[in-house]
């Protein structure tokens, strides 16, 4: 007789006790631009790219609507549930994973305890500016802190779940925090984007996860590679829009000397408008010292410019602004100044337009591997190059902890945590 080649595979849920496809339950909480069909905080179950599309009608969505459609449903197939709630975008990651929110509790009531894994993702708006530290906006590394201890607590309850991060603003590899000497165990931050969208790569996180037996690593070669567009533009972080303020051009006068009687400054100021302000200071014996003279002067061109120019001084020094709204016009303007009092002055210079600047991320295929190989060893997940196939894999699915822990992978943990729900049933 031959061998009957029988393959077994250890799949979850395979015990009677719960529906066969509970390991690949998931859930998303996002910031996004505009409320959705259901509302901001209504829990959603998504099934397919056409329901997505209705949730996400608003076009501002589009970034969110990629997201599933492009990342979760190009790995899964429709049908697969996905549940999730949206929150407006001045929420923060770190609001989102905070457990004294009612998020993870409302999808998880949807899902009827069932979910095993959350991705947070955010879509801020163009304004939203980031402060950066260890690599990130800083906003990723107080997530973090809150996921775990929201993990914690559904451990403590038997449930489970596992948070995966979006890492936005990526800065560079050396300055990353390094997770592997932290216990974040069950949490998971995902670094890369496609066209610029981040929240894709946390989808197809997800959707990999959802598609592969609970044990498997979503990073597993041999799955192959990653259902990307060819034509998408894959870099290691998101592109960013900065919005800068107008700095105003400046012009100074700096008095040296105290007059004396019958001696006199003659100022004459120039505007973008078209109009000259004029004005003519005499000394008077009250004003003794360099800095008196400054003052003296500098509310002489508040008053007849009627606020147009709010002059300031300061030790002597008189410091003339440009209008407001004409940033870098006046650059090279000369502010004319005659007359017997000690002075010296600068023309208007220094002034910036108001804008916004595209912040291009580096392409995947551009970063030296050796910083793809830091992030990994720091406890990052990202998107690599396949090296059997085109395309592009995950390097791997590290958790933010030790990696000679029991917890150092997703798939670790999602083991684990299957153990722990069959367990406890």
């Amino acid at each position: 007789m031959s061998n009957p080649k029988v393959r077994v595979e250890f799949g979850a849920s395979n015990l009677g006790i719960q529906a066969a496809d509970a390991s690949g339950t998931f859930g998303v909480i996002a910031a996004i631009p505009a409320a959705p069909t259901s509302g901001y905080g209504t829990a959603v179950v998504i099934k397919s790219k056409k329901q997505a599309k209705t949730e996400l009608a608003n076009a501002a969505n589009a970034g969110m609507l990629a997201a599933i459609n492009q990342g979760f449903f190009s790995q899964v197939s429709e049908g697969t549930p996905l549940y999730l709630v949206f929150v407006a975008n001045t929420a923060t990651l770190e609001d989102m994973a905070n457990i004294d929110n009612p998020y993870v509790t409302a999808l998880n009531t949807l899902s009827g305890n069932k979910l095993r894994a959350i991705g947070v993702v955010r879509y801020p708006d163009n304004t939203y500016t980031p402060v950066f530290a260890k690599g990130f906006d800083v906003d990723v590394h107080k997530s973090v802190i809150k996921a775990q201890a929201q993990a914690d607590y559904w451990i403590g309850k038997y449930k489970p779940i596992e948070f995966i991060i979006e890492g936005r603003g990526f800065q560079n590899a050396t300055d990353a925090n390094d997770y592997t000497t932290t216990i974040n165990k069950n949490v998971h931050i995902v670094c890369g984007a496609e066209n610029g969208n981040s929240g894709i790569m946390v989808l197809r996180a997800l959707g990999k996860k959802a598609s592969k037996p609970v044990q498997k690593n979503i990073g597993r070669v041999r799955s192959g590679s990653l259902k990307i567009a060819q034509d998408a533009v894959v870099t290691l972080g998101e592109n960013r829009t900065v919005t800068s303020a107008e700095t105003k051009a400046t012009a100074t006068l700096t008095i040296s000397a105290v007059g004396t009687t019958g001696q006199s400054l003659y100022i004459l100021i120039p505007s973008p408008t078209g109009a000259v302000f004029g004005g003519m200071y005499y000394w008077t014996a009250t004003d003794d010292t360099p800095t008196k003279i400054a003052t003296a002067i500098r509310n002489m061109i508040t008053s007849y410019t009627g606020n147009y120019i709010a002059a300031t001084s300061a030790a002597g020094v008189i410091t003339i602004p440009a209008p407001a709204g004409y940033g870098a016009t006046m650059n090279g303007y000369v502010l004319t100044v005659t007359g017997s009092i000690g002075f010296t002055k600068t023309n208007f210079s220094g002034g910036v337009n108001a804008g916004t600047t595209l912040v291009n991320a580096i392409k995947l295929d551009d970063v030296d591997p050796v910083d793809l190989d830091t992030l990994h060893d720091k406890g990052y997940i990202t998107y690599i190059g396949n090296e059997d196939a085109p395309g592009y894999i995950f390097n791997d699915d590290v958790s933010c902890t030790d990696p000679t822990s029991d917890y150092a992978t997703w798939s670790h943990n999602a083991v684990l945590g299957e153990a722990m729900r069959i367990a406890y049933a």
